[in-house]
């Protein structure tokens, strides 16, 4: 995902990345790529663990390119 953003950052195309980001050192690798580049913005979306919990059970289909 750090590449794509990468990617589309060169191509200054603007977008979206949607990940969970929950850990502190992901969120700072992005932050870091960004410096100089644009802003970058965090949205924290909440939902009733049980709601989470099936959701993850679900498969999740990773697509490449933009």
């Amino acid at each position: 995902m750090l590449q794509q953003m990468e990617q589309a950052i060169q191509q200054k195309n603007k977008l979206v990345l949607d990940a969970t980001f929950h850990r502190k050192d992901t969120r700072k690798m992005f932050v870091e790529e960004m410096k100089g580049k644009g802003k970058i913005f965090f949205i924290e979306v909440h939902a009733d663990e049980n709601i989470i919990r099936e959701r993850l059970k679900k498969p999740r289909p990773y697509r490449s390119g933009f």
